[in-house]
């Protein structure tokens, strides 16, 4: 799933709105909810719904079309904590409403030594999860069927943990993804007919897996 993702574009009356916001005095991070943005979220959201091929980039499940309630703007560096990197185009991208609720505020960015603040957005390296504009997601994280997923790198294992996505395991039964790596693909089969709701082919999926242990 290798996505390259084109940073957005903003116009020159989009320009002139974000820097009537960042140089108010009184601006801080929840400025980003108001009304007077709504339109400059709405084109934010769909730049990226688009580029990113109505995925998530934290899970690669499919996104909502239109509605944005599955479809929300994701600050990857959280906008609470770096508020200077709110409308940097580098840091947005759009999730699912589970990756989202999950990731919340975490900050994901290596903190500098003697407590430094950043003034530059920082690169790859500097990010504890997969970042959507620099990484390659198959090179950190394996996914299989519709949520199901195994880390590959420390990053994958960071994304996985802060977006929650053993969730997939849980459901059927299973907290620790150690003790079925080998039976991988049995899972992603049985999650996706849970998803299908195939009762009749979970239950025996579920009965070769038992055995498999």
């Amino acid at each position: 799933m290798v996505i390259e993702l084109r940073a957005v574009e903003y116009t020159k009356e989009q320009k002139a709105l974000i820097k009537g916001v960042t140089e108010a005095p009184e601006f801080n991070h929840t400025d980003w909810s108001s009304d007077r943005l709504e339109s400059l979220r709405s084109s934010i959201r769909s730049h990226y719904r688009e580029e990113q091929n109505f995925l998530c980039c934290y899970c690669k499940n499919s996104i909502s079309l239109r509605n944005a309630a599955n479809c929300q703007v994701e600050h990857i560096a959280p906008k609470s904590k770096y508020k200077h990197f709110i409308f940097n185009p580098k840091n947005l991208c759009v999730v699912c409403v589970d990756c989202n609720n999950a990731k919340r505020d975490i900050d994901v960015v290596k903190p500098l030594p003697l407590k430094k603040e950043r003034t530059k957005y920082p690169p790859s390296s500097q990010f504890l999860i997969i970042h959507p504009h620099f990484d390659n997601y198959d090179e950190h994280l394996k996914k299989f069927g519709e949520r199901i997923y195994f880390p590959l790198t420390e990053k994958g294992r960071s994304t996985y943990s802060v977006c929650k996505l053993d969730k997939g395991l849980a459901d059927v039964g299973y907290f620790d993804s150690e003790e079925i790596l080998s039976d991988i693909e049995l899972m992603a089969q049985i999650m996706d007919a849970k998803v299908r709701k195939d009762t009749k082919k979970l239950t025996i999926l579920k009965k070769l897996l038992i055995e498999s242990i």
